[in-house]
């Protein structure tokens, strides 16, 4: 039986009947369910930006939300278990916060005067969140494929690459055997793409210098991105180094109650029996 196999034969409990998996399908749920959990990291990670409402809104939580939508409660690529149920969000949501609190100790651009390091504050901090949050996309989304069973009780092959799960259907998440590493180098750039919205794109581009470090660092060129890359790097070795069901196991948090390893009995997968 494989990681991702064992994962989803847990059970999670979901807040609606209607949206109560059956077995080892799952549902689709929307972004306000799938970040209802992580609510103080996004209060942290809200605390450290100075826009208005109506900006964080349009782009930085519009990101969160369409990130979270595409990858609904698919686990972490960490390797060794316990492998949490929803445990991306939340190990990228974690990056994102110690990724904005390390960026605290840089001035940005270096060598800049005092104005345009002010000016250019709430753009080198979007470009942090988004490149926190977005970076390993597409070694995520390349390591799983889906199974998604329709209303009419029909099954086919999903990506999430192409796009967000169909709303009003469950899924399958088996671990993608045949993948490489150009295969998630181009589902980094084509995803991100997809994620983030047209006026946060828009705004980087603005800042050319922003800009290159930040396309850099979402190609995979982390050693090229500079400043943008060693924060990256810092936030990420920070967030792996913790234990990743140590805020879940075993908990209920807002009403969705997730286990940090599987239970004990035989998990049935794809209709058939494995231990």
């Amino acid at each position: 039986m494989s990681r991702f196999q064992s994962l989803f034969g847990l059970s999670a409990r979901i807040p609606q009947q209607k949206m109560k998996p059956t077995g080892e399908w799952y549902p689709v749920l929307d972004a306000s369910e799938l970040l209802k959990p992580h609510h103080e990291l996004l209060d942290q990670i809200r605390q450290c930006f100075g826009v208005p409402e109506t900006v964080w809104t349009s782009t930085h939580g519009q990101l969160i939300q369409n990130f979270a939508r595409r990858v609904q409660l698919l686990p972490t690529c960490e390797e060794g278990p316990p492998m949490e149920l929803g445990g991306l969000i939340r190990l990228r949501l974690e990056t994102v916060n110690h990724a904005l609190k390390i960026r605290r100790g840089y001035m940005l651009p270096n060598g800049a005067s005092t104005e345009c390091i002010s000016e250019q504050q709430e753009i080198w901090s979007f470009a942090v969140l988004s490149a926190a949050l977005l970076h390993d996309i597409g070694i995520s989304l390349a390591d799983v494929m889906l199974i998604v069973k329709h209303h009419n009780g029909g099954e086919s092959l999903w990506s999430l690459a192409c796009g967000d799960l169909p709303a009003e259907t469950s899924y399958h998440p088996d671990s993608n055997r045949v993948r490489s590493d150009k295969q998630c180098q181009a589902l980094q750039l084509l995803v991100t793409g997809q994620l983030i919205p047209a006026s946060a794109l828009l705004w980087l581009s603005q800042y050319p210098d922003v800009f290159k470090l930040w396309l850099l660092m979402l190609s995979g060129r982390c050693a090229e991105a500079g400043i943008l890359g060693e924060i990256i790097t810092k936030a990420d070795q920070y967030a792996t180094a913790k234990p990743i069901s140590r805020n879940w196991s075993g908990q209920r948090r807002e009403g969705i109650h997730f286990q940090s390893s599987p239970p004990e009995n035989t998990v049935e997968v794809m209709g058939q029996e494995s231990t």
